[in-house]
């Protein structure tokens, strides 16, 4: 009887480890889900230094409307798992590097980056384009 029982756990265990590996990524922002948007090619990071920390905030630019007192753009990773509400995780970043690794992860990849000065604080823009 142990052996089955074993048997069964180790066989839900490598079907559930295989799922993970074959199932695709996604990448939240807003409530948008940016890696099943047809027609979105390119993406652009903005990234500012947080207030009083050395974590960064990060926007993604995937073409859509930004109203001034809109939803928050903020980013959620569901692979590190969901609230009760099925909604995942929300991300931080520790810097731009971290940011663009975590993309890198998931299907883009680095284009080009330039950085903005406004106000003694900079503002970084990263251009990433989807993997093919």
């Amino acid at each position: 009887m142990k052996k089955l029982i074993f048997l069964f756990v180790s066989l839900l265990t490598f079907t559930v480890s295989a799922q993970n590996a074959d199932s695709d990524y996604s990448i939240v922002v807003a409530d948008v889900d940016i890696m099943k948007l047809e027609g979105v090619e390119y993406i652009e990071l903005v990234g500012q230094q947080k207030l009083l920390s050395f974590e960064v905030n990060v926007f993604v630019d995937y073409g859509q409307q930004v109203q001034l007192f809109g939803k928050a753009q903020t980013i959620r990773d569901d692979s590190k798992g969901t609230f009760a509400n099925g909604t995942g995780m929300n991300k931080d970043f520790k810097s731009m590097i971290d940011a663009l690794n975590f993309f890198n992860s998931r299907g883009w990849e680095y284009v080009n980056q330039y950085v903005v000065t406004s106000a003694n604080s900079n503002v970084y823009h990263i251009l990433l384009k989807r993997k093919d």
